[in-house]
């Protein structure tokens, strides 16, 4: 990819970005200050988002997930037909 496109698709993805703390984040990041804003995306979710977050952790911890290859192999053999 040239450099001209790669401007033309960062351009289009900053301006894609409809929230202030991403955009302050991205701001940030591109003109090298030191210092990420204080928002953070954590302090925005509901009580039950942060518990199934802490749930799904604990799962990976104790070893109970399944690899996204895993998941693949399962869904080819139950729906062949599709493109997975």
């Amino acid at each position: 990819m040239s450099t001209a496109e790669l401007r033309l698709d960062l351009h289009k993805m900053i301006e894609g970005i409809t929230d202030q703390a991403t955009l302050s984040a991205v701001y940030a990041f591109l003109s090298g200050s030191k210092e990420l804003p204080e928002s953070d995306w954590a302090d925005n979710l509901s009580k039950e988002e942060d518990a199934e977050i802490l749930e799904g952790l604990k799962q990976e911890s104790e070893g109970k997930v399944k690899s996204h290859d895993q998941i693949l192999a399962k869904h080819r053999k139950q729906f062949p037909h599709l493109k997975l």
